[in-house]
């Protein structure tokens, strides 16, 4: 028998994306109000890349990391705005306007004043 009583194997859309959204999820983040880079990188992965993950307020973003740390993302926008991105302890304000794209590096930020960026904003 297939899935959920199904006489043959279907696509089980929960199963399978949600696999995939779980992963992105720990390279981007964007519901507390900000973008957060790498906030769960898994140890088994200390190099790599990720290119398109959405975040909310219309933003694609592509991020590089080596050695567990960020090397830099690019972060473009569909619609323009205003929106805060958090890497570790560490903030960045970015202004965009519909298409432009910026890229940020670890220098690019600063030592957050307290553990919520909601004070940044």
């Amino acid at each position: 028998a297939g899935i959920a009583g199904a006489d043959q194997n279907i696509f089980a859309v929960d199963g399978n994306t949600g696999g995939a959204a779980g992963i992105a999820e720990m390279l981007l983040q964007s519901q507390a109000g900000y973008i957060e880079l790498l906030p769960a990188l898994p140890g088994t992965w200390p190099d790599g890349s990720v290119r398109g993950l959405c975040a909310r307020g219309g933003f694609v973003v592509d991020i590089a990391w080596r050695e567990r740390k960020l090397s830099s993302a690019i972060v473009r926008s569909n619609q323009g705005g205003t929106t805060t991105v958090r890497y570790a302890n560490h903030l960045t304000t970015i202004h965009l306007r519909p298409g432009q794209r910026l890229r940020v590096r670890p220098d690019s930020f600063r030592q957050a004043a307290t553990d919520t960026p909601e004070s940044e904003a």
